[in-house]
C-alpha cells in the first residue's frame, strides 16, 4: 500500500480541480465552490449550484463523483424553509447525477451561500487539464454565452417599472423573458455527459467557461500551455448582446461572466469528425469558435467577431 509520502499533485495552479495521484491506476480529483443566490426560487438556486460545483470535475474529464460536501450559509432573519429548499435542490440535482451528498457545513452569514465540495475519482490518463492545447488545435465551445447579462436582466424585470423599461427599450418584454428563460435552462443543464463523452476522444486541453468569461478562461489556457488562441465566432443567447450593452458586461469583447457554462475544448483538428459524431450522438450541441496557433499565452478575438444567436438548447 503507497503511503502519503508517495503520493503526487498531478495538477497545476490554474486547473480546475486539484488532482491527487493515489496509485498507477487511481487519482483523486477535488473542487470546491460556493456563491450568493441567482435566482430567487430556492430549489432552482440549489440546483444550479450543484450543477456549477459539480462541473469543475467534468471540465477535467473525471464523471464518476464518489461524494460533495454542503457548504452553505444563510442571515438568521431567513426562514428555514427557505433554507431547507435550497438544500433540497442541490441535493436533488447531485443525485440525479450520480453524485453522492454525505455530509456538509452550515454557518449564519449576512448573505446566503450555497455550493459544494466535490471529490471525483478517475484514471491517471483519462484527466484532461487546462494545459496541454497544441498549435493546430481548434477550440470548441458546447454552450451558448450571456448568463451574466440575461440574470442581470430576470433581477432588473422585478424591480421597479421605470428599471424594467430600461430593459424593453433594448429588448422587448417577450424576448427579454426568453432570453432569461433559456439562461436558467443552461444553467441547469449539467456537463457530465461532456465529461463521458470526452472518454472516446483526443482531447488536448479543457475548461469550463464560469466567471473569467470566455475570453479569461481561454486566456488561461494560452498561458498554462504557452500558446496563442483566436476567437473567431462566438455562440450567444439570443437578446444577451444587447442586455450586455445596457448593463456593460462587455459581452461582445468576451468579457462577461458565465456560471455553470460550457465547456471550452481544445482539439487537434482532425478528431473534430468524431467529436462531431460523438456529441451528436448523445445530444451535445456545440460550436467552432477559434483556433490555437504558436505564441506565447495571449488571446486574440477577430476583429469582425461574429456572432451566432442561439434561441434554443439543447
Amino acid at each position: 500500500m503507497e503511503t502519503i509520502e508517495n503520493r503526487k499533485i498531478l495538477s497545476k495552479l490554474g486547473d480546475d480541480a486539484a488532482v491527487l495521484k493515489i496509485s498507477d491506476e487511481m487519482v483523486l480529483v477535488q473542487t470546491i465552490d460556493a456563491f450568493t443566490p441567482l435566482h430567487d426560487d430556492p430549489v432552482i438556486q440549489g440546483k444550479l449550484s450543484a450543477c456549477n460545483s459539480l462541473n469543475d470535475l467534468y471540465a477535467m474529464g473525471v464523471h464518476d463523483v464518489i461524494s460533495v460536501l454542503v457548504i452553505m450559509a444563510f442571515p438568521e432573519d431567513m426562514p428555514k424553509t427557505i433554507a431547507k429548499q435550497m438544500l433540497r435542490g442541490f441535493v436533488d440535482f447531485c443525485n440525479a447525477e450520480g453524485a453522492p451528498v454525505i455530509g456538509g457545513h452550515t454557518i449564519k452569514n449576512p448573505w446566503p451561500i450555497i455550493g459544494g465540495a466535490c471529490t471525483g475519482v478517475s484514471h491517471p490518463s483519462r484527466v484532461i487539464y487546462s494545459h496541454g492545447a497544441r498549435p493546430g488545435d481548434v477550440l470548441v465551445l458546447t454552450k451558448p454565452l450571456g448568463i451574466q447579462s440575461c440574470m442581470a436582466a430576470y433581477r432588473a424585470l422585478k424591480e421597479e417599472e421605470s428599471i424594467q423599461e430600461m430593459v424593453f427599450e433594448v429588448l422587448p418584454r417577450k424576448e427579454a423573458i426568453r432570453a432569461v428563460d433559456l439562461a436558467v435552462q443552461i444553467l441547469l443543464t449539467s456537463n457530465k455527459k461532456v465529461a463521458i463523452a470526452l472518454e472516446n476522444l483526443n482531447v488536448s486541453a479543457a475548461t469550463d467557461v464560469t466567471g473569467f468569461g470566455i475570453r479569461g478562461h481561454a486566456l488561461n489556457i494560452a498561458k498554462m500551455s504557452q500558446v496563442d488562441i483566436k476567437i473567431s465566432e462566438l455562440p450567444v443567447i439570443k437578446g444577451a448582446l444587447e442586455l450586455s450593452e445596457l448593463f456593460v458586461h462587455g459581452l461582445n469583447e468576451g468579457n462577461a461572466s458565465e456560471t455553470a457554462g460550457g465547456m471550452l475544448l481544445s482539439i487537434p483538428e482532425e478528431q473534430l469528425g468524431a467529436l462531431e459524431q460523438e456529441f451528436s450522438r448523445i445530444g451535445i450541441p456545440f460550436w467552432k469558435i477559434g483556433s490555437v496557433v504558436k505564441g506565447t499565452g495571449k488571446v486574440h478575438l477577430k476583429k469582425d467577431l461574429m456572432f451566432i444567436e442561439i434561441d434554443k438548447y439543447p
